[in-house]
């Protein structure tokens, strides 16, 4: 069953610091032993069918347009209020695959705080690795928004980068500014060149098939003469490469 307008009335006043609290304490509970009242008065619409982020994206639905704007802004806000310590690790995780979901892009100005990048430089169980990864995962989500160009720059340009996501980075840049893709190879070159050097190029037409889909063909032939084909060659020639022809 999913709620209504009926249900979720006691929410429909909340401001950004309600939903910022609901959520707050609504994720506490639900990854401690309280799971049972995660999210009251409506904790009987989550858990269910489809997981805890769709429960909470259906509940997302009911409310009205400014409504929706203030449990985003909660969603941010939560974020910046959480402490720096391990504890928070499944908490943030909950809410970047929330924000995700319902393309929370005001978060975009909390992941890229100094504050926020405290949470990649955790060491244990490689946390802060996985969540540096899953954030880079969910602005690329978000990516053909072109903030969200802004905010990938920033994120590759951390010591928390790693080559191998170059071709996540690249297509999420293409998505969100996709007229500037020969800048996006300049600006990925050094990660690409790693990644072809350490793994090879078998994978590559993965990304060039990607490409294509996201950036129009005009787009393509007009921006083409733009590329360096020296280094950056590999993406034309992986576009004349199809999977048949990789399994052959």
């Amino acid at each position: 069953m999913r709620p209504d307008i009926e249900h979720i009335e006691p929410l429909k006043n909340f401001s950004v610091e309600d939903f910022a609290d609901w959520l707050s304490h609504g994720f506490k509970d639900w990854h401690s032993d309280g799971v049972m009242k995660a999210f009251a008065p409506l904790n009987y619409f989550v858990g269910r069918l489809g997981g805890l982020t769709n429960n909470l994206k259906d509940i997302y639905d009911v409310f009205s347009g400014s409504a929706q704007m203030n449990f985003r802004f909660g969603i941010a806000q939560a974020i910046s209020d959480l402490p720096t310590v391990r504890q928070s690790v499944p908490i943030i995780r909950s809410f970047l695959h929330l924000a995700g979901r319902i393309n929370a892009r005001e978060i975009f100005p909390v992941i890229v705080k100094q504050d926020f990048s405290n949470f990649f430089k955790m060491l244990e169980h490689n946390e802060g690795q996985e969540l540096f990864a899953l954030t880079l995962g969910i602005v690329a989500g978000m990516s053909p928004h072109h903030s969200a160009g802004d905010v990938m720059r920033l994120l590759v340009d951390s010591r928390f980068f790693r080559y191998n996501y170059a071709p996540m980075a690249f297509i999420a840049l293409c998505r969100a500014e996709p007229k500037e893709f020969p800048e996006h190879l300049r600006f990925l070159r050094r990660h690409f060149t790693k990644l072809h050097q350490k793994e090879g190029t078998n994978n590559a037409f993965i990304t060039a098939r990607r490409f294509v889909k996201y950036v129009d063909p005009a787009i393509i032939e007009d921006k083409l003469w733009q590329i360096d084909f020296k280094d950056d060659n590999w993406l034309v020639t992986a576009m004349t490469v199809n999977e048949f022809d990789k399994k052959s």
